[in-house]
């Protein structure tokens, strides 16, 4: 009834007068009637009339399930951008009356119904399997001190996600163990199925996240076999696919590379690995133009021209 009610208040051109403290004039009342008043209709009516943040803030709080942490919701709602959760969530309880209990931090959906809708308005897919490993992260971290957690229950794309959302929440530790539980899934795959290109790209990724970390954590000499590994791995895949993708690919260690060589002053090195991912970035774009092959592009050659001034600067 709750919910018929609030229906018919938001179509005001039905009350006399368009008056809501008014009665229903007798179409308004004839069109209510004739109207399919399910549970999930109504509900469904009311979100399409919700502001946005409270939209984006219960579809990040259903998942968690009927009840949820409003603390939690508002971490992910951190690592994915999404502005406004507190509002959000606060709007979802008064005045939609969808939610209970949010100040409290411990919130629950009023109904099953409106947490199952919640679930449709959700943004991008690819966001909210982040969303999700960020909450996997968090209960990994709660495992680890508790010592009955561990990554061999997820298979690589999982452990991916779960690798980034670490390294996003600044867990630098738990990160590295990620990456390191990607390495071996990788490697388990590559000697399965040595053919199989996936978990050769899948291996190079590995590496290229370790040497992420490596060089987060300052260390250089460390960084450069990681990358070194998966420029080779790239190397290889590019020669055999010949791919847009696989080109693109192998751009990506030259610049790590190139990079870190920078870091060392080693100019030279560093020009050349720039110039080697140039070549690749371009043989991209001349196979697959479009925007993301020109920014790649750009990228190279705004760098070239970045490092030849300091190389400059520096010999003066």
């Amino acid at each position: 009834m709750d919910e018929i009610i609030r229906f018919c208040q938001r179509q005001p051109r039905h009350f006399i007068e368009r008056d809501l403290n008014k009665p229903l004039s007798k179409k308004g009342f004839e069109v209510c009637l004739k109207q399919s008043l399910s549970l999930h209709e109504l509900i469904l009516d009311r979100f399409d009339a919700m502001p946005s943040e409270v939209k984006e803030a219960i579809a990040l709080a259903s998942m968690q399930g009927q009840r949820f942490l409003t603390s939690l919701t508002a971490e992910v709602a951190q690592a994915l951008e999404v502005p406004n959760v507190e509002a959000g969530l606060n709007g979802a309880e008064h005045p939609h009356s969808l939610v209970n209990g949010v100040p409290s931090g411990i919130a629950e959906f009023a109904q099953r119904t409106a947490r199952a809708l919640a679930a449709l308005t959700r943004m991008e897919l690819a966001r909210y399997d982040y969303a999700t490993a960020l909450q996997i992260a968090q209960r990994f971290l709660a495992g680890v001190e508790a010592d009955s957690w561990h990554f061999n229950a997820l298979n690589f794309s999982q452990l991916w996600d779960v690798q980034t959302a670490l390294h996003t929440m600044g867990q630098v530790a738990a990160s590295q163990q990620a990456a390191h539980a990607m390495l071996e899934s990788a490697q388990n795959s590559v000697t399965l199925t040595p053919s199989d290109k996936r978990a050769q790209r899948n291996l190079s990724v590995s590496w290229s996240k370790l040497g992420d970390i490596a060089l987060q954590q300052g260390e250089i000499d460390g960084a450069k076999p990681a990358f070194q590994k998966g420029l080779e791995i790239r190397k290889a895949l590019a020669g055999e696919l010949n791919t847009p993708e696989a080109r693109r690919d192998l751009a990506v260690p030259h610049a790590k590379l190139a990079r870190l060589a920078e870091a060392k002053g080693e100019f030279e090195r560093a020009l050349q690995g720039l110039l080697d991912g140039l070549e690749q970035a371009s043989i991209y774009q001349t196979m697959m133009p479009s925007p993301d092959a020109d920014q790649v592009v750009a990228y190279f050659e705004g760098d070239i021209q970045r490092l030849q001034g300091a190389s400059g600067r520096a010999r003066a």
